[in-house]
């Protein structure tokens, strides 16, 4: 178990003490937006200040609390992280990507060609510079 210093577990605490709330606001406001409701619903602001306050303030005041904290945290992200990479990607992969390219592939509209004609070398020939200079001087 790798030891976490108490930087880390002050850095997460304010974030949590600063940041929750704001994700609450945002969240108020996407529901407003996309919502039907013609008012702002504030319970979510509220919940989530509540919840960001009470944890960064009490992270802030006990280092043990703040460690528990900071892994509880570190989880939930790591979940969500392979959440969205091993479900989120291959369904988008697989209902947009794939299909697409077979589509293009078919259509006959790819600009990746199968048949290639074999050069003898794929070399080109350039031009020697005249100056010895150049090669120090590059660009």
């Amino acid at each position: 178990m790798t030891k976490i210093h108490t930087s880390e577990v002050k850095s997460t605490a304010i974030r949590l003490l600063i940041g929750l709330p704001i994700v609450g606001l945002v969240w108020v406001i996407i529901i407003k937006i996309i919502g039907e409701s013609h008012s702002f619903n504030w319970y979510i602001l509220l919940v989530f200040s509540i919840v960001g306050i009470s944890l960064g303030s009490l992270s802030l005041l006990s280092t043990s609390f703040g460690k528990l904290t900071f892994r509880a945290w570190h989880r939930l992200v790591y979940i969500i992280d392979q959440t969205i990479i091993w479900v989120s990607l291959p369904i988008f992969y697989y209902l947009f990507f794939c299909p697409y390219s077979l589509l293009v592939r078919f259509f006959g509209k790819s600009k990746i060609k199968t048949e290639q004609k074999p050069h003898a070398t794929y070399w080109k020939k350039v031009k020697q510079p005249k100056s010895k200079r150049r090669y120090i001087n590059q660009f």
